[in-house]
């Protein structure tokens, strides 16, 4: 470790950064490494200084020193808290399943091969019971000339990114790279391992880095985007249209998000993953320009969809009632039957809708459809009918509404 200049900037900024007053009232610092090696030469290291109290923790020691790592470090601890260690340097054996929340700033010295301990590290801290407002996490990153060998430092931004993207975290972990990210979508799941959207998050952090301004641009929006596709018959593509709608309370905040493609007149939920691959694939493709009532009716198959979802999971259906394909014909044929005998366009325009719901497979409405005797119907009594049928179809709208954010068509 002689004429170390990582370990010697470590060193400078002890007092002046790690253990400023300003920033760290309790005045207590976590240090991880992945080494033991490294452990003990910081142990070291920090000891020559008298006014540190260092607290050594490894694999070796961790079960006989519990009770001490608790009292000094754990906000938590009822057994009486003490100050005799203001510094505890270790390794990952304290990453997981203790608490050091007295502590409001951590350091990584050096960086795991394995993304996911940033965050298991920072989680020691980023306790309930942390009488600190803010939270400080300093991290040494590899050398340009050893991360050109391993690339360590564009693989844990791209899984922490990751992380962001599908978890919603609010916080920058490792780099002021990360963009946090704040929703509730459903997403594709794999093995820790491997992130399908991995090669996404890369290439969007590539733009962003080469076109600052286009994105900040592109990031501000704040209407709806409309944008269409010519379908490349050669390369058989579907005829998909995309869409992103947001599901927003009443006070204005994000309740959830969801992603739908629609195929035809058939509407489903996506992944975040299947979404960005259709849209990177129709990305290729030569601009399309149609009338905003084409996109108006994209739109409402995917709201349908929306609301048939949330009517889906809000009424139960008896088990011994199943819903299937022939109920759903059966509903579809009645509702076009009435249709026939409504004279008014309000009413043929709110027939369409719930067609719409049913053929996205709305049980609920399904089964009412089917429950109900449309003969004899005087012309005043229509205008109920519908009303009551349109209850199956849309969400209470006193307490949400829907706003799209994307709808992407390929025609």
């Amino acid at each position: 470790f002689r004429d170390d200049p990582k370990l010697e900037c470590f060193i400078r900024n002890i007092d002046s950064k790690f253990l400023n007053k300003e920033k760290n009232k309790s005045q207590k610092l976590v240090i991880f490494t992945e080494c033991i090696a490294t452990q003990k030469a910081l142990v070291k290291k920090c000891s020559a200084d008298e006014k540190n109290k260092v607290l050594s923790i490894t694999a070796e020691n961790r079960d006989e020193l519990k009770e001490v790592i608790a009292a000094n470090f754990d906000a938590n601890y009822k057994g009486g808290q003490k100050d005799d260690y203001n510094i505890l340097i270790t390794t990952d054996v304290l990453s997981e399943g203790v608490n050091l929340h007295r502590a409001n700033t951590i350091i990584n010295y050096d960086s795991p091969w394995n993304a996911t301990k940033l965050m298991q590290r920072l989680g020691r801290i980023n306790r309930i019971g942390s009488s600190a407002k803010e939270l400080y996490c300093y991290n040494f990153y590899p050398s340009a000339e050893g991360d050109a060998q391993i690339n360590l430092y564009k693989r844990s931004l791209i899984k922490l990114q990751a992380f962001h993207n599908l978890f919603g975290e609010d916080s920058q972990i490792y780099t002021k790279e990360e963009r946090t990210v704040e929703h509730d979508v459903m997403f594709y799941e794999e093995e820790e391992s491997y992130n399908p959207m991995a090669e996404y998050i890369l290439e969007l952090n590539e733009f962003k880095k080469n076109n600052p301004e286009q994105f900040e641009r592109l990031n501000n929006i704040k209407t709806p985007v409309y944008s269409a596709v010519k379908k490349d018959a050669d390369k058989q593509h579907e005829q998909n249209v995309l869409c992103i709608l947001h599901k927003i309370k009443k006070d204005g905040q994000l309740s959830e998000s969801r992603l739908f493609c629609t195929d035809g007149d058939i509407s489903k939920t996506v992944s975040q993953y299947d979404f960005v691959k259709k849209a990177k694939i129709y990305s290729s493709l030569e601009e399309e320009q149609i009338d905003t009532e084409t996109f108006g009716k994209f739109y409402k198959n995917a709201e349908s969809f929306f609301y048939t979802e949330e009517s889906n999971k809000s009424v139960k259906v008896k088990s011994e009632t199943k819903i299937g394909e022939k109920d759903r014909n059966k509903a579809l044929k009645k509702l076009l039957d009435f249709d026939r005998n409504c004279q008014t366009e309000s009413q043929k325009k709110s027939l369409t809708s719930i067609s719409m719901s049913v053929r996205n497979m709305n049980k609920a409405l399904i089964r009412k459809i089917n429950e109900t005797d449309f003969t004899g119907i005087l012309d005043y009594e229509k205008d109920n009918i519908i009303q009551d049928l349109e209850k199956f179809c849309r969400i209470n709208n006193s307490i949400y509404k829907l706003v799209p954010e994307v709808v992407f068509a390929a025609i």
